[in-house]
């Protein structure tokens, strides 16, 4: 949290998570998230889509993308 940021209730909530392999050390990973507030309130519907590199020792995160999206049905665990 920076220092000017006040403490939030608000919770992200991610599902339907798929991983695409674009070569061995390539991949994408595409996800639905949405924003719970303390009270429950859902809002910010997004799909997500992020590039993950292997560097030899780790994956690393090279793009991420979120795309505003309609509301859907939330997946609970």
């Amino acid at each position: 949290m920076m220092e000017t940021e006040e403490p939030s209730e608000a919770r992200v909530h991610s599902q339907n998570y798929e991983c695409i392999q674009l070569e061995p050390s390539a991949q994408l990973l595409k996800y639905e998230s949405a924003i719970i507030d303390g009270p429950g309130e859902i809002t910010g519907y997004a799909k997500r889509c992020s590039i993950w590199i292997f560097t030899g020792k780790s994956w690393q995160l090279k793009y991420h993308q979120g795309t505003p999206c309609s509301p859907f049905k939330l997946v609970q665990d």
